[in-house]
């Protein structure tokens, strides 16, 4: 009797293991694709990611899973100083929300503001939304920590609310006078995706990449990937602070 209940134990043990075994479509996300380099992430925190994605959601999956400091959560505001090489910087999936980021030839920052609870308007509607919504979030990132003094920022800014709307006029008014050019760029809000993070779908996802050289007075360059695997390409001056 007892022979037979170690022959059903180790026959499942051999089940469980089979059924634990990494599938070959999967890859650790320490790896190195597309000539980026990222720190390598061992034992058990290492995430995996499924090889058939696109490289930039396989990036934008790996800053959320490992590079927690250089992803945005929502109603988060954070910002950094540029190192040298190449680093890559996300925000959570967004449906509705208000993004926000600023860049320089010092640093960079990004805000990620709620759209509102279902009693509330989107953050976007009035002026007096986005001083109550969006600018605190601003106001945590110093303008002198991203940009030179005289020099030209760049905003960049999705939201789910045209234009023309008095509160996209208002925040877009409130950027400029900080010394930023702003580019502000409408979507269209709606829910999760069906496969969420590892999804193909771009939706939601928005990813910025910065090269910067090791010498001063070359250019940093900024990639910013919005819902998409084509990148939009800005690059400063990082002695004058000018945009190239």
């Amino acid at each position: 009797m007892f022979s037979l209940y170690c022959y059903f134990v180790q026959a499942r043990i051999e089940q469980v293991q089979s059924d634990c075994a990494f599938p070959s479509d999967v890859i650790q996300t320490s790896n190195t694709h597309d000539g980026i380099s990222h720190a390598n992430d061992t034992g058990v925190a290492a995430r995996l990611v499924p090889r058939a994605l696109d490289p930039i959601i396989r990036d934008w999956i790996l800053v959320k899973n490992s590079y927690k400091s250089r992803f945005v959560g929502q109603n988060e505001v954070k910002q950094w100083d540029l190192t040298k090489g190449t680093t890559d910087y996300a925000t959570a999936q967004f449906y509705g929300c208000t993004i926000v980021v600023l860049l320089g030839s010092k640093g960079l920052g990004i805000a990620h503001a709620l759209e509102g609870t279902r009693n509330e308007a989107c953050s976007l509607e009035t002026a007096d939304m986005v001083e109550q919504k969006i600018m605190p979030l601003l106001d945590d990132i110093s303008q002198e920590s991203v940009i030179k003094k005289g020099g030209d920022g760049f905003a960049f800014i999705m939201g789910s609310t045209e234009r023309i709307n008095p509160g996209v006029k208002y925040l877009i008014g409130q950027v400029e006078c900080d010394g930023y050019e702003v580019d502000y760029r409408f979507y269209i809000g709606g829910s999760k995706t069906p496969m969420g993070d590892y999804s193909e779908d771009f939706r939601g996802k928005l990813m910025v990449r910065v090269r910067k050289p090791d010498d001063i007075g070359k250019r940093v360059g900024y990639e910013i990937y919005q819902q998409s695997n084509k990148a939009i390409r800005l690059s400063f001056n990082t002695a004058t602070g000018r945009m190239a």
